[in-house]
C-alpha cells in the first residue's frame, strides 16, 4: 500500500509540473530586444502592450533582459517596442482560437526583436507590425504568419531594418 501511495503522490506531482508548465487558460510570450548592428547605449527600453487597440500595460525594462506578458485568449494584441534614437517595431499577437485548443495548453511563446539605429534619412518606425504570430491550424501550434510577412517585404527592403 505505501508504494502504491508513493507512486500517486510523484504522479501526480509529475502531472501537475507538466500541466502548469502548458500555460492553460494565459497565452504567455517571453522575449528579448537586440540592436541590430550597433550596441544600445541607454539600455532602457519601452514596452507598450495593446489589447484590441486598448493601451493595456507600459513597461520600461533594461534592453539585455527579457520580458514576459501574459495574454488572455480570444483578443488581438499589439505589442509595441520603442527607443529613443532607434526604429520603433511592432508585434501582432491574434490569441483568437477554438475554445477546445485553450485546454490543451501552449508553451510561452519566445520572440526577439532586432532595433536598427535611426539615421537623419531613416523612419522613426515601421507603420505597420513587422511580425504577426497567430494559431496556424495546420500546423496546431501559435507561430509566425509567413503569408503576413512575404506582403510586407517590400517595405522591409526599403526601410533596410528588418
Amino acid at each position: 500500500m505505501n508504494k502504491t501511495l508513493i507512486f500517486l503522490i510523484i504522479s501526480f506531482t509529475f502531472y501537475s509540473i507538466i500541466y502548469a508548465q502548458k500555460n492553460h487558460g494565459k497565452f504567455i510570450i517571453k522575449g528579448s530586444v537586440v540592436a541590430k548592428n550597433c550596441e544600445i547605449k541607454d539600455s532602457k527600453v519601452d514596452f507598450l502592450l495593446y489589447k484590441n487597440g486598448n493601451l493595456e500595460k507600459r513597461i520600461k525594462k533594461s534592453s539585455n533582459k527579457k520580458i514576459k506578458f501574459i495574454l488572455d485568449y480570444q483578443n488581438e494584441y499589439i505589442l509595441k517596442i520603442e527607443k529613443n534614437g532607434y526604429i520603433s517595431k511592432s508585434i501582432i499577437f491574434d490569441t483568437n482560437i477554438d475554445e477546445n485548443k485553450i485546454r490543451e495548453g501552449f508553451e510561452p511563446y519566445p520572440f526577439k526583436i532586432f532595433l536598427c539605429k535611426q539615421t537623419i534619412d531613416s523612419i522613426k518606425e515601421y507603420p505597420k507590425p513587422v511580425v504577426l504570430i497567430r494559431f496556424l491550424e495546420d500546423k496546431d501550434v501559435f507561430d509566425f504568419d509567413n503569408l503576413y510577412y512575404l506582403n510586407r517585404q517590400k517595405e522591409f527592403e526599403e526601410i533596410k531594418c528588418d
